[in-house]
């Protein structure tokens, strides 16, 4: 193993903490004006949440408008808000509403949605690789 180098200890990060930015964590909850609305976002968002009961979606963002709150948020039980110098960067979404899970699962569900996450069951979806074969 003649090509191992041992490596320099040089900092090659540089100290600036002149520009620290001020984080936040906030727990996101609903006031009575918004109403859950299902769209596409809706079934992609609520079937990658449901993947693992344990997991957490983040969604970057630089503003939290009435559609993401009344399409993404509202269908999970959990969702957190991580806040950079009070300005909305991260959603992070956990637990998946049963009551919107059940109703996507119940209706139609898109089909593009349906092709990314495949079906295992009429009740779970899970996101795997699809081959898409060319029939032309």
């Amino acid at each position: 193993m003649e090509w191992l180098k041992p490596s320099e200890a040089n900092n090659q990060f540089e100290d600036n903490t002149d520009s620290f930015s001020d984080f936040k964590i906030r727990e996101f909850i609903p006031n009575s004006n918004f109403e859950k609305k299902y769209s596409l976002l809706t079934q992609f968002f609520l079937l990658l949440g449901c993947q693992d009961e344990n997991s957490v979606t983040s969604l970057f963002v630089d503003r939290i408008d009435n559609q993401v709150i009344d399409e993404i948020i509202m269908h999970f039980d959990n969702t957190k808000i991580v806040l950079e110098n009070e300005v909305p960067s991260e959603i992070m979404l956990n637990k998946p509403n049963q009551e919107s899970l059940s109703l996507i699962r119940s209706g139609h569900i898109n089909p593009i949605i349906k092709n990314l996450y495949g079906t295992i069951s009429k009740s779970q979806y899970e996101w795997k690789p699809q081959i898409i074969q060319d029939n032309t």
